[in-house]
């Protein structure tokens, strides 16, 4: 016995298209305003605290030099890896770049409109 298809419109497809796209943007919605919020939460649970990760910096799998921030004037470099964690020297603010001292984030080299300018000149060119 043969299946055939009757009564399939374009109009019902592109229906249900709408409404799984309508679906999918309300999701990724939802998403990004539960990690905000989240974000926001975990920030203030970490607020006031005398322990403070200035910089990261990865040197292997699972492992990381950190420049954490004790108290108000004490700095350490602390390697931390998959199991362990170690001090591995402790410095003072003289030690340290003055932005980091500040508390200042880094300056970016370039923003978007000057990355995106080279671009298009360096498309012109060739």
């Amino acid at each position: 016995m043969p299946l055939t298809v009757t009564g399939s419109s374009s109009a019902g497809g592109v229906g249900q298209l709408i409404v799984v796209l309508l679906v999918f943007v309300g999701v990724l919605a939802l998403c990004y305003y539960v990690t905000k919020w989240i974000a926001g939460f975990q920030k203030q649970q970490t607020a006031g605290n005398n322990l403070q990760i200035i910089e990261s910096c990865r040197i292997a799998n699972n492992s990381y030099l950190q420049l954490i921030k004790v108290g108000k004037t004490k700095y350490a470099v602390i390697a931390v890896g998959k199991n362990e964690i170690s001090t591995v020297m402790q410095l003072t603010e003289e030690d340290l770049r003055d932005d980091i001292v500040k508390n200042e984030p880094k300056p970016l080299s370039s923003n978007f409109k000057d990355l995106l300018d080279k671009v298009k000149e360096k498309n012109d060119k060739s």
